[in-house]
């Protein structure tokens, strides 16, 4: 019975892998960010959408067309966390199996 835990078992190609993994996440994040100041892109776009639409809702009455809207807004937040989260689940003790066998 090993008592090991996941994160000693380790060799140092994993640790190096999670590295380059993690930089490139940043990086790209970094690059995402800077690139969407720079320039219009889709998400910064939609951003500028989203807070003209917001601002006209504070000066009018609430319609039941913007709570629907603002409703379906969370849920597809909550949709992508509650799929994520599921997949890790589903992927990480798999992944953790094969490195035993």
């Amino acid at each position: 019975m090993e008592s090991r835990s996941v994160y000693l078992q380790l060799n140092t190609l994993d640790i190096a892998t999670l590295f380059v993994f993690f930089a490139c996440w940043w990086g790209y994040a970094a690059y995402a960010q800077y690139n969407s100041r720079r320039r219009a892109c889709l998400v910064s776009v939609l951003h500028q959408f989203r807070l003209a639409w917001m601002s006209r809702l504070l000066r009018r009455d609430n319609r039941i067309a913007d709570a629907s809207v603002m409703a379906n807004l969370e849920r597809s937040s909550l949709f992508l966390h509650q799929a994520v989260c599921l997949s890790l689940r589903v992927f990480l003790p798999l992944l953790i199996i094969q490195k035993k066998h």
